[in-house]
């Protein structure tokens, strides 16, 4: 590489020697890498790649120089087969920008090496050897693929590559098919690892497979192989699909770090302890990058243990963080505090930003969401929604939105809106799936719309998106308005759980008869949460024969349950022991508990009452009664608490009144409706009374309210005065 003064040129580049390649000037970061590829090469084929990577094999003899005209008057060039020089200030960030500008534009990102920004570490510049193999391999690589690509396919195809191109690194080998765009055709996965050692793994798991099975086989592996890094390691098992069967996890540290992090902890494992010990191991370990420590933590399945919670970001950008909230804490409160904060630091991840807030318990404080996003695609999507709002309303909107945004994941987009506060005014709903899936799952329901109908049909269509998780399989559809006319019901479990549940109702049907059996299918199912299982069962309609009833708990909590009330079950009668009983299984929702207790048939014993609410709702409704009984009796004090509860629904608010004996003092009324239905209530009573009177009325304001019992609207009427002038009977069913 040469980095010279424009007015040098010449001097250094005469042109009866010299061939220069005018490369296209194209600012990047631009989007996507795909974006990014269009732009250099806009109408791929493999002549156009030749044009770009120059004539190397043409019939001059000249030397190729590809020359980047930037600013200040500074071209670049690189050389195949030159090493590197530098002119000027190579530690200058201007000429530093200029040079990984240069090479990202020439090779589109050539080495394979590139991190979410798109920009490669110094320290990968100062070393030439990667961009110099690549030069050398590129035509060789193109003119294979001309003569005969399918014999390269899949990650066997890119082994039979790098040994046909002299053995090249597969990391070299990935980074050069991705340049070119050719590995999504090609089916390639990335192996970081030098070619030869592809060999020695394959022989090491042939002789023994058994003793590197586990996070300790792979550490044996990996010192057998050099000591290597860990997530090249990985990479390399992934790619040959051999991840599962060894039962390894991603550990991104470098292999000697391992022994150091081991031997910190056998000295003094107290000191690393909480989020501040992981902090101060990190600082130890040379300022390692905190999510790979978490990912060596959580191998070795010491996690819990120490208490980490994941702060995906590197050390040094904890200090830069501190300071920030130290010098200005207000300042960086809220979402838009967050976006500021993130900006500051280089434009982080916004995911990883969090996790680092989280991991130091400063979430609450500064009221922050979660945007699962790269900053930058803030402001894009910002700027879409100043120049067409309406196009983005709507879920066929959001669609739209992230394709312009290069086909993001769904949920994640759907994190950025909520962050922002958006969600209501663009009308979205929550869909977590990747933007292809969406595609791939109209297209299957406008080749054969029947196949699909049933719950049934919901499983066929999980089984050939790749075994889609159910829950977000039904967002999908609920999102496109689709689950009424396929007939689906929400069944919130993996895909793979389905095969085993059917296969153990096949064996043994009557072993998981009742609730007992119920609970026995969870623990045999790897501990799945009682309400998604139940989910199952209803979506496949065999809840009715197994007799089972809705437990909403974790499986774990059951346990926790029985044994207190083995140690003083009289301390847990009546709803304040309901209460005790709530809080010392860490707070759990009340409805949730109850029906526990009713599922394992205790309420009557326990003389327990329902009440639905969050148990964090009991303490703040007991505070607000303290400081301000009389604020709250009568109808319009419940609907006043509802609000400052959060809106929380009346019905709900009115059980947890009358479990702890206050709805009577309070003189409320039963109200079963959504707190925010109350206004719309008023504001169409207020436009137009008497279109409402009358049963018909009753009926038409169902219909316009969406609230389809007629007997929870009707409670709302009575409660607030007006069933009779509204002259409505009781109708205690759905319209």
């Amino acid at each position: 590489m040469q980095i010279l003064p424009f007015d040098q040129r010449a001097a250094y580049f005469p042109e009866d020697k010299y061939e220069l390649v005018n490369v296209p000037d194209v600012p990047y970061p631009m989007g996507s890498r795909k974006e990014y590829r269009r732009k250099i090469f806009p109408e791929f084929d493999f002549e156009n790649v030749d044009q770009v990577l120059g004539q190397i094999k043409g019939a001059t003899n000249k030397k190729v120089v590809y020359v980047l005209k930037s600013e200040g008057n500074v071209d670049l060039a690189v050389i195949p087969g030159v090493e590197e020089m530098s002119f000027g200030e190579p530690d200058s960030p201007k000429i530093m920008s200029a040079i990984k500008g240069a090479i990202l534009t020439i090779l589109s990102v050539s080495t394979g090496r590139v991190g979410e920004t798109g920009y490669v570490s110094r320290g990968q510049f100062k070393n030439m050897a990667g961009i110099n193999v690549v030069l050398s391999n590129a035509l060789k690589f193109v003119e294979k693929l001309r003569e005969n690509a399918s014999s390269y396919l899949n990650n066997e195809g890119q082994l039979r590559m790098s040994e046909e191109l002299g053995g090249t690194h597969l990391g070299l080998l990935f980074g050069l098919g991705s340049a070119l765009g050719v590995t999504d055709e090609l089916q390639w996965t990335c192996m970081s690892v030098p070619y030869k050692r592809v060999g020695e793994f394959k022989e090491k798991l042939e002789a023994d497979f058994d003793v590197y099975v586990g996070n300790e086989g792979q550490l044996k592996m990996c010192q057998e192989l050099g000591g290597m890094h860990l997530k090249s390691l990985y990479s390399l098992a992934s790619s040959l699909k051999v991840v599962d069967k060894l039962k390894w996890t991603i550990m991104g540290v470098p292999y000697e770090k391992v022994e150091e992090f081991s031997g910190k902890l056998e000295t003094d494992f107290k000191d690393y302890v909480g989020n501040g010990g992981q902090l101060e191991m990190s600082k130890e370990l040379g300022g390692i990058n905190l999510g790979s420590l978490y990912s060596l933590a959580s191998s070795l399945a010491i996690v819990d243990d120490l208490e980490w919670t994941k702060m995906d970001v590197p050390y040094e950008i904890v200090e830069k963080f501190r300071e920030k909230l130290e010098a200005d804490f207000d300042g960086y409160v809220g979402n838009e505090g967050q976006l500021k904060i993130c900006k500051e630091l280089g434009g982080m991840h916004l995911g990883h930003l969090y996790s680092l807030a989280s991991g130091l318990g400063m979430i609450e404080k500064l009221k922050w969401t979660q945007m699962n996003v790269k900053y930058e695609k803030v402001e894009e999507f910002r700027k879409k929604l100043e120049t067409g709002f309406r196009d983005y309303v709507g879920n066929r909107g959001q669609l739209k939105i992230c394709e312009e945004l290069g086909g993001m994941n769904l949920g994640r987009l759907y994190s950025l809106v909520s962050g922002l506060g958006l969600v209501k005014k663009l009308e979205w709903t929550y869909m977590d799936v990747s933007y292809e899936m969406v595609g791939e799952f109209e297209d299957k329901l406008k080749a054969d719309f029947k196949e699909y109908i049933s719950n049934l049909g919901q499983l066929k269509m999980s089984e050939e998106l790749g075994g889609m998780h159910l829950k977000s399989l039904h967002a999908l559809a609920s999102g496109l308005g689709l689950t009424d006319k396929l007939k689906w019901t929400k069944m919130n479990i993996p895909y793979e759980k389905v095969g085993e549940f059917m296969k153990k109702m096949e064996t043994d049907f009557k072993g998981y008869v009742g609730n007992e059996g119920q609970l026995k299918m969870s623990k045999e199912l790897g501990n799945i949460h009682l309400a998604h299982l139940y989910s199952l069962a209803s979506g496949l309609d065999m809840v009715d024969d197994l007799k089972w009833t809705r437990i909403s708990v974790p499986y774990e909590k059951v346990g926790e349950f029985r044994e207190k009330l083995k140690t003083d079950f009289n301390y847990y009668v009546g709803n304040e022991g309901q209460l005790k009983m709530s809080q010392e299984l860490g707070g759990m929702n009340l409805g949730e508990l109850h029906s526990l207790a009713s599922g394992l048939e205790m309420v009557d014993d326990l003389e327990w009452t329902k009440m639905s609410v969050p148990y964090k709702n009991v303490g703040e409704f007991r505070e607000k009664l303290r400081a301000n009984f009389r604020g709250y009796v009568g109808n319009e004090g419940q609907l006043k608490m509802s609000e400052e509860l959060g809106g929380i629904q009346l019905g709900t608010l009115y059980n947890l009144a009358s479990g702890l004996g206050l709805a009577g003092k309070l003189k409320w009324t039963w109200m079963n409706v959504q707190y925010e239905k109350v206004g719309e209530f008023r504001k169409k009573l207020e436009t137009d009374f008497d279109g409402y009177v009358g049963n018909g009325g009753q009926l038409k304001m169902s219909e316009e309210l969406g609230v389809g019992h007629l007997g929870s609207l009707y409670s709302l009427a009575s409660g607030l005065g007006l069933a009779a002038k509204l002259k409505w009977t009781y109708s205690g069913g759905v319209k």
